[in-house]
């Protein structure tokens, strides 16, 4: 990793590894996953923090971005209510393509780097309006497979390249992975 860490960052680094490694420590998997969001957030700095789990009625939750979560989910919603399976260009590539590498940490550049390369551009992305007509203009995040599909922490950013880290955001994430 390229970049340095203060001991305070180290502390933010171990809290966020220990809440990841520790589900059974919590009272329910919500739980889990809303302190384990949290510290990523804190630990990368981010405006807030959305979280996404498999399985529920609500798939979308955000302590600190609601608006975020239930922009997703109002996007989901009318999808599904009108018949129409959710297609998105850029979500779908992304996933697809994230599944196939293996990628656990992921960020918006790396998002757009690997949807373009397949000709996709990420202003073809519904989602990514929903995150920008909420004033989110960047995120980074982790994604492992759970029950009844993914989790997935997004973190967001207000400003594109604005994380404290740069471009050691996504490495520090990485250092998260089991």
């Amino acid at each position: 990793m390229s970049a340095h860490l203060s001991l305070t960052d180290l502390a933010r680094l171990e809290a966020a590894s220990r809440a990841l490694l520790a589900p059974l420590a919590a009272p329910d998997p919500q739980a889990w996953l809303r302190e384990a969001g949290q510290t990523v957030r804190d630990l990368v700095g981010g405006a807030g923090v959305v979280l996404q789990y498999g399985t529920g009625p609500t798939p979308f939750l955000s302590d600190d971005a609601p608006d975020a979560a239930a922009g997703a989910q109002g996007f989901v919603e009318t999808v599904l209510a009108e018949g129409v399976r959710f297609s998105d260009p850029v979500t779908d590539l992304w996933n697809q393509l994230r599944r196939e590498q293996d990628i656990g940490a992921f960020s918006w550049d790396l998002n757009r780097q690997m949807v373009e390369s397949r000709g996709v551009t990420i202003d073809q992305g519904y989602l990514i309006d929903v995150l920008r007509c909420r004033g989110y203009h960047d995120f980074v995040g982790l994604v492992a497979p759970a029950n009844g599909g993914e989790s997935m922490i997004w973190v967001l950013n207000r400003e594109h390249g604005r994380f404290p880290m740069g471009e050691g955001t996504l490495p520090l994430l990485r250092a998260l992975l089991p």
